[in-house]
């Protein structure tokens, strides 16, 4: 049996790990949070990838693959948020 494991951490609070047992439904979570983040600083993907803002967002995730990580980082001020998505092997 596979978990995922999305671990965060960001400037507020780092909260325990939470487990998953669909790979689909944690990175669809992770993304909400971190698009959320990303409108809550006023920034977008787009922006950032243009170079626009203070703010570097980086979604290292591939097509099909529940596996990789996500952050913000934040130039004027140094905050960075953080996710990320792992998964185990589990023998029942």
């Amino acid at each position: 049996m596979k978990i995922y494991i999305v671990e965060r951490d960001n400037p507020m609070y780092r909260p325990e790990p939470e487990v998953f047992l669909d790979g689909n439904k944690a990175v669809s979570i992770v993304k909400e949070e971190y698009i959320n983040q990303m409108k809550e600083l006023g920034t977008s993907q787009e922006k950032a990838d243009a170079g626009y803002g203070s703010c570097g967002c980086y979604w290292n995730f591939t097509d099909g693959d529940f596996c990789g990580d996500a952050l913000i980082d934040c130039d004027c001020n140094g905050d960075r948020w953080e996710w990320r998505i792992t998964e185990h092997e589990l023998e029942i």
